[in-house]
């Protein structure tokens, strides 16, 4: 892989937070696609280690939790009935989001119907963190089913 200077990786990464697709930032910067890609996916989990070491102790008031819809690959219904489509297809991300604050306690990623992924968000946050009293969906039942577990 390419070594970018530093400064080039934060010209990278400010482009990618203001909405810049990688192709545009590809013809921004002069820098290669796949070096973007491999940036991101190296800052990705270099914030998940961040905020798994920092994310501790939390007082949320009020949990708010939410489906994001994507797709990977293509839509549902392009796939062919012998095809695998746990993996590509309609994805989910699951999130549970503190109102106040905006942050964004824990998330999932999968299918509605993959062994309960709209559950584990809240599966995910310690049980005083979360309440029938503090927790609001959109009406999904598996949110609900979640705080019934």
């Amino acid at each position: 892989m390419y070594a970018l200077s530093r400064e080039r990786q934060i010209e990278v990464l400010h482009l990618l937070v203001e909405g810049n697709s990688i192709r545009s930032i590809e013809r921004l910067t002069g820098t290669n696609r796949n070096t973007i890609m491999a940036l991101l996916v190296k800052f990705g989990q270099k914030c998940r280690t961040f905020l798994d070491a920092k994310l501790r102790g939390l007082r949320l008031e009020h949990v708010e939790c939410d489906e994001i819809w994507t797709f990977v690959r293509r839509k549902q219904a392009t796939i062919f009935a012998h095809e695998d489509d746990s993996k590509i297809g309609d994805q989910y991300v699951f999130t549970a989001i503190d109102q106040k604050t905006k942050l964004i306690a824990c998330y999932a990623l999968g299918k509605r119907t993959s062994g309960g992924a709209a559950r584990r968000p809240l599966r995910l946050l310690p049980r005083s963190w979360v309440t029938r009293q503090n927790h609001a969906r959109d009406g999904c039942w598996r949110h609900q089913r979640a705080l019934d577990d």
